[in-house]
């Protein structure tokens, strides 16, 4: 464990797509990621996920063809025409973000065999609401022990059955739901720019200003750790 504060955890969890396996991802971090996101909230008190766990070789070259494949088609299909959109609406900035973005995953598509772990997610057909809470505990168990991830449902939209096949998980009450690959960072930490927090919320009705300010420090200050490093 890294000992990091909570909101440092809450604060630098991003998508990481540039991972690599050395050092592996040992089984008690395993244990731990998994351990902790079925500790996730779940309606009615019963989290009906199931993961599956990949970090042989063979197996993680089986999804790779069709990872890569799956991308290749929502790249040209999606992402490199909006990336033409913005231009010509002359949205560079937007389109310099999307195109950085498109760049991070088509690393990823081209390295997946190279992450230490990927975590298949599985939920009942159509309950995607009990699933994401545990994905995304398990992002944040892994950031707490300074593993990247990568919150995806890129198969689950494109090839769901082959993965399924190849998984074995052939039992129609559990259906893939999401992947999360993991693996240690090739890139950096950092807080995510998003609009300043007064301009996403709202006070009492929707379009009122609220009547408190932006925190004056993030997690770096929350807890007294003294610096953002």
């Amino acid at each position: 464990m890294t000992g990091l504060n909570a909101f440092e955890v809450l604060y630098t969890t991003r998508a990481m797509r540039r991972l690599t396996a050395d050092p592996p991802i040992t089984s008690e971090e395993i244990s731990r990621i998994v351990d902790t996101a079925i500790r996730a909230p779940a309606g009615g008190g019963v989290l009906r996920v199931r993961f599956v766990a990949v970090t042989h070789a063979d197996t993680k070259a089986a999804i790779g063809p069709i990872w890569r494949n799956a991308f290749s088609a929502r790249r040209s299909g999606h992402f490199d025409p909006e990336i033409e959109r913005l231009r010509a609406s002359g949205d560079g900035d937007a389109a310099d973000n999307l195109t950085k973005v498109v760049a991070s995953s088509q690393h990823l598509a081209d390295h997946l065999e190279e992450a230490g772990l990927i975590l298949f997610a599985f939920g009942a057909p159509g309950d995607e609401a009990s699933v994401f809470p545990a994905m995304w505990t398990a992002c944040l168990a892994a950031r707490a022990l300074g593993i990247g991830s990568v919150f995806t449902r890129i198969l689950v939209r494109d090839a769901c059955e082959e993965v399924e096949r190849i998984l074995g998980a052939n039992d129609s009450d559990w259906r893939l739901q999401g992947v999360l690959p993991m693996g240690r960072p090739l890139g950096r930490w950092g807080v995510a720019p998003r609009p300043n927090v007064t301009e996403a919320c709202y006070s009492q009705r929707w379009g009122n200003p609220v009547e408190w300010q932006a925190p004056a420090a993030r997690w770096w200050a929350a807890e007294g750790t003294g610096g953002e490093g």
